[in-house]
């Protein structure tokens, strides 16, 4: 630095000229240079060419960097206001480009450089004070030579310009404020001698002074401005700046701060003091914003507006450090630096996000109203989204302090967002704790709600906002509908389904819902008290719903739903729509039905509906079902409908072969016919499988009708498959094997012995065809066999082809025997036939012997012994052929027949011709004897003549001498030779003489008992009898035999072989009655000892009885006995003849012994009484006993009447229902009695005896009254009394019982039949048929009868008994029948609980009773009973159904009595009851039950007006109410019922409520007036304006241009209402609440806020006119405002300075002026939030528990959101807290009381032992200040 060695320094200003010549002064004589130190070369020293200087300035010190040629960097540092300087040097590296100035600053570069040609010479940039850049530079010299220096804007205008006179170097400077300073290089001779360091400054003394103070040169300053007379109050704010610049500042530093600012008059500065001081302790930094709130600004001007707003902003930041003092819990300058500059939003949200909800809360509760301007409803969004990430316990406090805050701010133009936020918040809920949901969704949402209010004075904004928000209130008010419906669901019913579930839809939660499992009686319960319920509300038609889902469920597995629909089933009200799903069950349960489906399906029985036939064939069908439904058959089910379709099913059944297909087949049929089938597939199928037992179990298993029809057809196959012959072989032989069993079957179930026959014939035929088709190889039908032409034609050809085979080889009797009888059995023919058949054929004798001794042992025919006789005779002694002869008794052929032509060749054959002859001759002989014993005496006689024939031949053969002459005499009978049975007595009689002594013979004597004996014992009776007889007669025969042997032989056969005989022919099975007879005539005297013997021994045995009193009877008669034991004996037998007869009918109730012992009078009477005889049996029993049959024949028509029974079964149905099915009715009695009749001679007594009958018959025998009338009609004896009998007895038939038989009916029962020990079995299913039928005492009878199902029935004996039955009886007992159920069981209609149903379950009950009222023809008595059953019906629809019925017909009556003033009182009375209970069901429905509602049932204007001025419309206007009911659709339905001009109504109310002054309410914030500082207070909102807007929201689309025309309309001057001003505004409010946007902007044609400040204008001139000033809109425009503010000013009452801050509000004034003049004229800050807070704790004293806590909680946030609260007394408030024990509160209040204050309190306060846990939960009601209390 050896170039600039000397320096020199403090030059004057005032002597710059004087030091260094001329100045360089601006054009503007402002700015001037001056030279504040020199830089000079020694005295040594030349000087240098060029110097490079770089220079700064930095905390006002100057630094100047010179680089000379040494390439040394120099620097300079002087501190400003010092001499002192300092060199440094430094070498420096040289880049070859000297770079004289360079700076950047956007948008300007500037680079000054050696080479490069720049504007200037020299240019920097700098900052002003306001941010703004500025230019220093150096031009280049011009034209002239000149160089300036300048100082430019950024626009390049210029500040200042000065004329150079050297070059100069700019030194760059920190900012604007202070002095331009330049080195100024001083040329001599080309090179550089002197540096001048100079600076810019003012010419102005005002300006220095200020430079002078900006250098903080205070007493240089205060020097200057005394030398110059200026103000030294700027000296002070620059002295009291340096406090405030400082970085934190002492106590003792505020002090001075303090007291500077008291001697400033300037309250701009003083406040800008205070808003930039920093502290550095809380109380300092209090004191000074204290200091600044509390200055209030003077003077006028912008100055003062300024100062107005920077005080505003002073207060803004002490409510922002009491703010932060609540943050914190100290104070850091730092902190609450950055606090009071951050955004206080993003602060909060900060605070969120670091769980710090207590810090969030104080922020959120003390926003400025600046901040409250940028917390839009995205802020909010995000703001919801960090609490998103939170658990709900932690920011749950959060939320009572912002959503107000919010609300406030925007009002409810936020709803959406809350409302959004909230349903995302409630399912996440869900997802988190599921076990706790949904009663912490509910408690939660309802915490919301509560918060989702605003003040009164914003309360149409809400409206407006609900109203264009209406979809998602709608969503809201659906959630917490689902929210409480599922906790009911969770707590009632154990039932949990998610709540997305629940909000997809009604149908798809009834859906769900029925689909849940549990108990029957739950779920019962639950539908009853939920579901049910749920679907009304929703207005579902649940039994449409509970339909469709049934049909849903039964797509599933039946044992989800079975337990399901049972229940369901019960709440289904619509009979038609119930039996529909009971259809759509059974056909899709699953088969065999569970008990539950069955009792389903027969429930359903009980209902008179025309599907219930439908079901009732489903339940029948049942069965069927079960086996169309088996997979194993893999049957498609089908309706069966004709018997080919059951055919296909049971073969199909029949091919897969299941165990169980026999049940299974009888399983699908309903009809006999459709049983017969079956059988008749199922027996082929087992016939086939040659399983005959199984198959017969088939048949065995069928009524005796359907097996009759099924072995008919079988029978028939059989016969078809037996004729064809090209069937296969085994199913032949099978029928064939079956035949037997099969027509066994179909004998038995033959009525007629003549069909029993043929079809035993028709066996027969059938195997005869199967055994000679199979035996002999033929080709033979049935056909053949019944032919009787075609079967001898078989029967000859069958012999011959027998004949042939015999002659060709031996003639074995036994193979003929044997072919003989299998031909018979084929052909149905006597064996014994076919056999003489079969001989005659041969005509071999040796055969036709062996077959005549065979006949002759056997069982045979007369005629067959007399045909085998003849053929013997024929054949006898022969061995060539001989002609045939006829084997007819009565052939004349056989006439004079003795031997045939060639007889004589008998006597010349051989010794054993001659032996075969005698043993023809004798066989013939004993064949006839047999023929003759055995023949019937019809026969006799042709028997007779072939035993002559026979006996002639015997003896001519024996006495004929030559054959000759027996040829010529054959027909000779020489009848002295001798007389049949001599020759054989004679042998007899010489044997004897031969062979045996006497002593013998005694002794063969003495034996004949034993040998009598045996023969009995061998059933030998007739044999041991001949054998007596002939011993006797051949001893007969001997002359002189000796007494001593046949007086032996008398005795021996009198007393001990004939009683032998007696009692073996009389014990034996059948008397034979001849030899019984014999014997007896043998006994000669002794003869009725035994017969009266064996009458005692065998009186129990009828037949025995009946040929023992036959026989002796006829000996009686033989010996010519008349006594009267013959009477007895008759008596006997026809007793025996009647019993035999009779017992089938009659053993059951009369006894033998009593048949018998009773005569014969009694017994015909008793007979009768039984029906167990006729019209003949009576004749001939008559005539047996010579009785009058007259007489009985009368006793049998009375019989007939009096003790016929019908034939009847009873039938149960498939729902348990008996019913009666006749099997006989009154035609066969009809015929029995007319066959009666025409037999009685007397015929009028007959018809009088009927008469009487008529009052002893059975009066449940209808048939019998029926058959009386028609005898008595036919025969013209019906008297006329009983005209009406018989369509009455035809109505009673016809009709079938629904009740239990009467008392009365009882007791007349038993009166007629005394003997009666119950009633007849008929009571149950028929009406008596008695004269009281024919009296007004009916109805004892058919009362019971009558109801809803039965009374058309009843219609049809109207007719017949007109004078005791009239229709109109009979429909009013229908009716009155539900009403008696109703008292005695709790009714058709069910109990009556006295709970209002808001559903109606007996629609179709109501609608079958105005189908019964419409058949009465009284009017009068149909509208009386209808009324009554109204007052039976319980409480809800079906009352209010019940008296719309009721009320219906009161004016059928009331037209047809138009004048009677009795009937318009009842049809006034009728009629209000139809409205009131009508108008109270829609009360219910809508949820508006109070007692002063139902007492206006009747008044439906008042009610209207009452429902109107209910309190939830105002609360729902303050808030979220989703529990307001909706009155509108109330109103709505209560005008339509009564029929009223609801619009009408509505614009009375709405002109009412718009008209009523009131205070006037803002609108949208735009009126409402904020003081700084204060918060808003509550005014009293227009109840009526809210109401107005209510009822506008009814019918938008009508009330949003109604009210706009008001609101706009000044055409109408003559309506003084309309054109109120508050009326206007009012009306127009009500448009902008009721409309959106987009409606208000289409119908106004205009802009939301222009509406809105039209409003703003019509309610300041109602203000206006109040006040005594009236305007219109045009003048109020036009007026000056500020005039218009100055009149009100001088009003002076409190409504006129509201009124001027509403005119500063809507005209925009800013004029400071007039709001100070609003503000002072209010009460002070502090004084008013004193006064605010002391009235919110003056709280009524009946407030409950819950109720106090929740206006304690609201007192509390608004007095924490005071902007002063640290200046406010809360002794009184904190006294009050503990009086009312809310000592949490009070703790709370601590916080802001000085500490010596606090100590007061502390104890009081800790006395409740619950604190801590109160304080707890108060925290989570968004109240701060807790923790710092824990």
């Amino acid at each position: 630095m050896e170039d600039f060695a000397i320096i020199e320094s403090g030059f004057s200003n005032a002597d710059e000229t004087i030091n260094f010549g001329t100045r360089a002064i601006g054009h503007d004589s402002l700015y001037e240079i001056s030279t504040i130190a020199c830089f000079k070369c020694s005295e040594d020293n030349t000087g240098v060419a060029e110097v490079v200087l770089n220079s700064l300035v930095n905390n006002g010190k100057y630094t100047v960097y010179f680089y000379n040629s040494f390439k040394e960097r120099v620097s300079i540092h002087s501190k400003s206001g010092s001499d002192d300087i300092e060199v440094n040097s430094e070498e420096m590296y040289d880049f070859g480009y000297i770079l004289q100035q360079s700076t950047f600053s956007y948008p300007l570069l500037f680079v000054n450089g050696s080479e490069a040609e720049t504007l200037f010479d020299d240019v920097l940039t700098m900052d002003d004070n306001n941010g703004n850049k500025q230019i220093v530079a150096v031009t280049r010299k011009n034209e002239q030579g000149e160089s300036f220096l300048q100082l430019l804007n950024s626009d390049f205008s210029v500040v200042f310009s000065l004329k150079l006179s050297h070059p100069i170097h700019i030194i760059q400077l920190e900012n604007a404020s202070y002095e331009t300073l330049i080195i100024s290089k001083i040329f001599n001779n080309g090179v550089i001698t002197e540096l001048r360091a100079q600076c810019v400054c003012e010419t102005e003394p005002e300006l220095r002074l200020a430079r002078l103070i900006k250098k903080q040169r205070f007493e240089e300053a205060e020097k200057f401005a005394k030398t110059f007379n200026m103000d030294p109050g700027v000296i002070s704010k620059a002295r009291a700046q340096i406090y405030v610049d400082k970085t934190d500042i002492t106590s003792e530093d505020t002090e001075i701060l303090i007291s500077i600012l008291e001697t400033v008059d300037d309250d701009l500065f003083k406040l800008q003091c205070c808003s930039n001081v920093e502290c550095y302790n809380s109380e300092d930094a209090r004191r000074i914003l204290t200091y600044g709130s509390k200055i209030m600004p003077k003077g006028q001007g912008s100055n003062k507006e300024n100062a107005m707003l920077l005080q505003s902003l002073i207060v803004n930041t002490l409510f922002k450090f009491d703010t932060y003092m609540a943050v914190h819990s100290s104070y850091d300058s730092e902190t609450w630096c950055r606090f009071v500059n951050s955004d206080l939003l993003e602060e909060m949200k900060n605070q969120l996000e670091n769980f710090r909800i207590e810090e969030a809360i104080i922020i959120c509760s003390r926003l400025d109203p600046e901040t409250l301007e940028r917390l839009t409803e995205d802020k909010i969004g995000e703001i919801m989204s960090i609490l998103n990430n939170l658990p709900i316990t932690i920011y749950q406090p959060f939320l009572p302090t912002f959503i107000p805050v919010a609300m406030s701010r925007h009002g409810s133009s936020v709803l959406p967002v809350f409302i959004t936020w909230l349903q995302s918040k409630i399912f996440q809920l869900e997802k988190r704790d599921n076990y706790n949901f949904p009663e912490y969704g509910i408690k939660f949402a309802e915490f919301i709600l509560k918060l989702l209010k605003v003040e009164s004075d914003t309360c149409l904004s809400l409206q407006r906002q609900c109203t264009i928000n209406m979809e998602g209130l709608d969503l809201l008010a659906a959630l917490m509908e689902a929210l409480k419906a599922l906790q009911k669901l969770k707590t009632d019913f154990k039932i949990n389904i998610s709540l997305a579930e629940y909000l997809a839809g009604p149908k798809n939660v009834i859906r769900t819902l029925l689909n849940i499992v549990m108990a029957p009686e739950d779920y019962d319960h639950f539908l009853k008290e939920f579901l049910y319920k749920f679907m009304i509300q929703n207005h579902f038609e649940p039994d449409e719903i509970f339909l469709k889902e049934i049909k849903d469920l039964i797509k599933y597995d039946e044992a989800y739903w079975v337990n399901i629909v049972e229940s369901i089933l019960k709440y289904i009200s619509s009979i038609k729509i119930k039996l529909e799903a009971v259809k759509e069950i059974l056909e899709n349960a699953q088969v065999p039905w569970c008990e539950t489906i069955k009792k389903i399906g027969t429930v359903a029985l009980q209902y008179s509906h025309p599907l219930v036939a439908g079901i009732k064939d489903i339940l029948e069908n049942e069965p069927r079902l079960v086996v169309l439904r088996n997979p194993k058959y893999k049957i498609k089910e089908k309706q069966i409908t004709t018997v080919s379709e059951l055919q296909y099913l049971v073969k199909r059944i029949v091919y897969i072969n299941e165990p169980s297909m026999i049940d299974d087949i009888y399983q699908l049929c309903k009809t006999p016919r459709e049983r017969v089938e079956a059988s008749i597939i199922l027996v082929q199928h087992f016939i086939r499988r040659n399983n005959f037992e199984e198959a017969m179990k088939v048949l065995d298993n069928n009524t005796k009708e359907d097996l009759f029809q099924c072995t008919k057809w079988l029978c028939s196959y059989a016969e078809v498959s037996i004729n064809n012959t090209t069937s296969l072989h085994k199913l032949r032989d099978n029928y064939y094997n079956i035949a037997g069993s099969l027509f066994s079957r179909l004998v038995q179930c033959c009525d007629s012995e003549l069909d029993a026959k043929r079809y035993e014939d028709d066996l027969r035929t059938l195997r005869g065809v199967y055994n000679i088709n199979k035996h002999f190889q033929r080709c033979v039908t049935t056909d053949h066999l019944s032919s009787p032409f075609q079967k001898t034609k078989l029967l000859n050809e069958l012999i011959d082809e027998a004949v042939n085979i015999t002659e060709k080889g031996t003639s074995d009797i036994t193979n003929i025997l044997g072919l003989c009888d299998k031909l018979a059995t084929y052909l149905s023919l006597d064996k014994d036939d076919i056999l003489l058949k079969y001989c005659q054929k041969i005509a071999k004798f040796d055969v036709i012997l062996e077959s005549a001794e065979h006949l002759y042992k056997s069982e045979c025919s007369p005629k067959n012994l007399c045909l085998a006789a003849v053929l013997l005779l024929r054949y006898v002694g022969t061995t060539y052929d001989m002609t045939p002869f006829s084997d007819s008794f009565n052939d004349s052929s056989c006439d004079g027949f003795l031997l045939p032509s060639n007889a004589s060749d008998v006597f010349q054959s051989s010794e054993d011709s001659n032996n075969n002859f005698i043993l023809g001759i004798k066989l013939a002989q004993s064949i006839v004897r047999k023929a003759l014993v055995t023949v019937d005496a019809d026969h006799l006689p042709e028997v007779i003549e072939v035993m002559n024939w026979v006996d002639s031949c015997f003896y001519l053969t024996r006495y004929q001498e030559n054959p000759v002459e027996a040829e010529l005499f054959k027909q000779i009978y020489h009848s002295e030779h001798t007389v049949p049975g001599v020759s054989a007595f004679s042998a007899v009689r010489n044997m004897i003489v031969t062979y045996v002594d006497f002593g013998q013979l005694v002794h063969e004597i003495s034996t004949l008992p034993a040998l009598v004996d045996t023969l009995c014992r061998e059933g030998q009776q007739m044999t041991a009898y001949k054998l007596l007889v002939t011993f006797e007669n051949a001893l007969g025969q001997i002359k002189n035999l000796d007494p001593a042997v046949v007086k032996p032989l008398n005795v021996i056969i009198s007393k001990r072989c004939l009683p032998q005989l007696l009692h073996a022919v009389v014990s034996a099975k059948h008397i034979d009655l001849s030899l019984f007879h014999n014997l007896l005539l043998a006994c000669q005297k002794d003869y009725f000892k035994y017969v009266k013997h064996y009458l005692k021994l065998y009186k129990r045995q009828p037949r025995k009885l009946r040929d023992i009193a036959l026989v002796g009877i006829q000996l009686l008669d033989y010996h010519k006995v008349i006594a009267d034991a013959r009477d007895t004996l008759v008596d006997a037998v026809l007793s025996c003849k009647y019993w035999n007869k009779l017992k089938a009918d009659i053993s059951n109730s009369i006894p033998y012994d009593v048949f018998f012992k009773m005569t014969c009078a009694p017994r015909l009477k008793q007979l009768i009484r039984l029906n167990a005889v006729d019209v003949g049996m009576i004749c001939d029993y008559c005539n047996d006993y010579n009785l009058d049959v007259q007489a009985y024949y009368m006793e049998y028509l009375k019989s007939s009447f009096v003790n016929w029974k019908p034939r009847y079964e009873v039938k149960i149905d498939i729902d348990g229902k008996r019913n009666l099915i006749l099997k006989k009715d009154e035609h066969s009695l009809h015929i029995q009695c007319q066959e009666i009749i025409d037999v009685i001679k007397d015929k009028e007594a007959a018809f009088a005896l009927m008469n009487k009958i008529w009052d002893v018959a059975n009066f449940y025998h209808y048939e019998v009254f029926i058959c009386i009338l028609k005898i008595l009609s036919n025969n013209g004896r019906v008297e006329a009394t009983r005209n009406s009998d018989m369509p009455m007895l035809i109505f009673l038939k016809s009709y079938r019982r629904f009740s239990s038989p009467s008392q009365s009916e009882k007791e007349q029962w038993y009166t007629v039949f005394p003997d009666s020990q119950s009633l007849d079995p008929l009571s149950e299913f028929r009406l008596p048929f008695i004269q009281m039928l024919f009296t007004y005492d009916i109805w004892n009878i058919i009362r019971p009868e009558i109801n809803l199902k039965s009374y058309r029935c009843w219609f049809n004996a109207v007719n017949i008994l007109r004078k005791n039955l009239k229709k109109d009886d009979i429909c009013i007992y229908a009716v009155k029948d539900v009403m008696v159920h109703f008292k005695v069981t709790s009714g058709i209609l069910g109990e009556n609980t006295g709970t209002w149903v808001l559903y109606p379950k007996f629609e179709d009950l109501f609608a079958e009773v105005d189908e019964c009222l419409q058949h009465i023809s009284d009017l009068e008595r149909a509208t009386s009973v209808v009324y009554h059953l109204m007052y039976h019906t319980p409480d809800g629809a079906d009352k209010v159904n019940a008296a719309q019925l009721s009320f219906k017909y009161a004016k059928k009556y009331k037209e047809t009595h138009p004048n009677s003033p009795d009937v318009e009182k009842a049809f006034v009375k009728v009629k209000n009851k139809y409205y009131s209970f009508s108008a109270m069901h829609i009360l219910h429905i809508f949820q508006l039950t109070d007692n002063k509602y139902i007492q206006l049932v009747a008044q439906p204007e008042d009610l209207i007006d009452a429902l109107y001025m209910d309190d939830k419309i105002l609360k729902q206007a303050d808030s979220v109410d989703l529990s307001c009911p909706d009155i509108n659709k109330a109103v709505d339905a209560i005008a339509e019922l009564f029929g009223m001009q609801i619009r009408q109504i509505r614009y009375n109310l709405l002109t009412r409520w718009l008209t009523i002054s009131s205070t006037d309410i803002d609108f949208d914030s735009t009126t409402t007036v904020i003081f700084p500082g204060v918060a808003k207070t509550s005014n009293i909102g227009d109840d009526n304006l809210k109401r107005a807007t209510y009822l506008c929201s009814s019918e938008k689309s009508f009330w949003q241009p109604y009210v706009l025309k008001v609101g706009l309309n000044d055409d109408n001057p003559g309506d003084s209402e309309h054109n109120n001003f508050a009326f206007k505004a009012k009306a127009l409010k009500c448009f902008c609440a009721i409309s959106n946007i987009e409606t208000i902007t289409r119908l106004t044609e205009g802009s939301y806020k222009d509406i809105l400040n039209y409003i703003d204008k019509l309610s300041l001139l109602s203000e206006l006119e109040c006040l005594g000033i009236a305007l219109n809109i045009e003048t109020l425009d036009q007026y000056n405002k500020k005039d218009l503010l100055k009149r009100l000013s001088q009003i002076g009452k409190p409504a006129a300075f509201k009124v001027m801050a509403i005119i500063c509000k809507t005209y925009v004034i800013k004029d400071l002026r007039y709001w100070e003049y609003i503000i002072n004229n209010t009460v002070k800050l502090g004084m008013a939030w004193q006064v605010i807070v002391d009235d919110a704790f003056n709280l009524p004293n009946n407030l409950s528990g819950e109720t106090l806590y929740e206006a304690y909680v609201n007192n509390f946030l608004m007095i924490q959101s005071c902007p002063v609260l640290y200046s406010l007394n809360f002794e009184k408030i904190i006294q009050k807290c503990i009086e009312a024990e809310k000592f949490e509160f009070a703790a709370i209040l601590l916080l802001y009381l000085p500490e010596k204050t606090r100590e007061i309190y502390v104890k009081d306060v800790l006395r409740s032992r619950t604190i801590s846990l109160d304080l707890d939960n108060l925290s989570k009601s968004g109240v701060w200040g807790i923790r710092k209390l824990m």
